[in-house]
């Protein structure tokens, strides 16, 4: 988890890995109720154990012992820098006929129960009171989060995101995933045709993108970044994988003398991606260049034999 300030940025990170968490467990609903105290709540499937030190897996110590508990909880450092961060933390995990409660204040454990539980559904609600002597900003718009939420939907369609507050529930879910978030993104633009949707893999490099050709000349691409298909970023100054992007794109212009410009969302994912700068603002990987080229090029082309006559239409367009 990269903080790099005490400002709301920085508690919008501190949340953001409340709902990792849940989504690492492979939630299929998550729902978050502002308040003095945060608590976000799912069906993750979380298993808590203590370690030979006694300590609680993921809540009070960054170790691992088995390659099983790295992947069922994400990064396991994040869990308990949240509850160092935390002026009050709370995890109440109901699994597999047992239920586990650990409640801590910055970071030192104040109760550690574990009992058998006749509840058959897997439950996880974490609350967390943020250590205001950390952070000078420990509250959000109403909007900000309402935001954070429908977009998240589109990333990681089938998961029901919930804003509770008081009496008002408001769900967000998404079937369409990245279509439907290129929609929004889209209207403004005039588009010519049916969007490209290509997903693909080379290598350890994964991709996923959604873009078409519109009637102004000038290109709007943004991107993103996923961690272990969990954290997601938006990267603003783009990078190689933009270049590669880019470049499949003028590839095809100049086949098809279509000298229009694009818009669209591209979405990659590497377990070893560099980033150039402190803050990752920019990907660095010289090898994504060619990899994202290879697998947008491949998709147009694949979608002009699947679309022959949205293919033909295009080339109706004037060539200057």
């Amino acid at each position: 988890m990269y903080l790099g300030s005490k400002d709301l940025t920085a508690f919008q990170s501190y949340l953001s890995v409340g709902l990792d968490m849940m989504l690492y467990g492979g939630a299929s609903w998550i729902e978050i109720e502002p308040g003095r105290s945060w608590s976000i709540r799912s069906d993750a499937k979380i298993h808590l154990e203590t370690n030979s030190l006694g300590q609680l897996n993921f809540v009070e110590t960054s170790e691992v012992e088995t390659i099983e508990e790295r992947t069922a909880f994400g990064r396991p450092y994040e869990g308990a820098v949240l509850n160092a961060l935390s002026a009050a933390f709370c995890l109440d995990v109901s699994f597999e006929g047992r239920r586990t409660l650990f409640q801590a204040k910055k970071g030192v454990r104040q109760v550690f129960e574990q009992s058998v539980c006749s509840q058959l559904e897997p439950t996880v609600t974490l609350s967390v009171v943020p250590d205001s002597s950390i952070f000078s900003a420990t509250e959000i718009s109403h909007r900000n989060l309402h935001s954070y939420f429908h977009r998240n939907a589109c990333f990681f369609p089938g998961v029901t995101y919930r804003v509770i507050r008081g009496n008002a529930i408001q769900e967000y879910k998404s079937e369409r995933g990245l279509v439907e978030l290129f929609d929004s993104f889209a209207h403004p633009y005039h588009i010519l045709h049916e969007p490209l949707h290509v997903k693909g893999s080379v290598e350890k490099l994964n991709l996923e993108a959604v873009f078409a050709f519109h009637h102004s000349p000038v290109s709007q691409i943004i991107s993103f970044w996923k961690r272990d298909s969990v954290r997601l970023e938006m990267i603003p100054k783009g990078g190689t994988h933009l270049e590669g992007f880019l470049d499949a794109i003028q590839e095809f212009q100049f086949k098809h003398r279509l000298f229009k410009g694009s818009v669209g969302i591209l979405v990659i994912e590497h377990p070893y991606t560099q980033f150039l700068g402190a803050v990752r603002e920019e990907i660095g990987n010289s090898e994504f260049t060619s990899q994202v080229h290879e697998l947008i090029a491949a998709g147009m082309e694949e979608w002009c034999e699947a679309n022959p006559e949205e293919a033909r239409l295009l080339k109706l367009f004037p060539r200057s």
